[in-house]
């Protein structure tokens, strides 16, 4: 996110024209980061392709019945990434499914709550 936020925060000040004394440090500060960040980006994709096992590797596909079956195959003492990665995508859904079917108990039973306090305020 940062190298995003950091240059476009300085091109609109650079077309707005605001704070025109403190410019230069914050161009700098962009830049060098920008520098920063591109260097480590580019060391990482050296190392990758330094490596046969990311060279010479068969083409892996993604198939999701494949990694549903290794999440339920495979057990460890904690969850890995994938296992709670799946889980929070799964809790998501039966809450937005549980959503769809409790609107109406939802919104009635707002609607008895503003009624009551009408009442116990009169």
């Amino acid at each position: 996110m940062l190298p995003v936020v950091g240059p476009s925060l300085l091109l609109k000040a650079l077309i707005l024209g605001s704070a025109p004394g403190s410019l230069p440090f914050f161009a700098f500060a962009v830049i060098l980061s920008s520098i920063c960040y591109s260097l480590m980006a580019l060391w990482w994709a050296i190392e990758q392709f330094q490596r046969e096992d990311i060279l010479f590797r068969d083409a892996e596909r993604f198939d999701l019945r494949l990694w549903f079956r290794h999440l339920l195959r495979k057990k460890e003492e904690t969850p890995s990434f994938s296992e709670s990665l799946f889980c929070f995508v799964l809790i998501l859904m039966l809450q937005f499914a549980s959503f769809n079917v409790m609107r109406d108990k939802l919104l009635d039973a707002s609607s008895n709550v503003t009624a009551l306090s009408c009442r116990s305020s009169i």
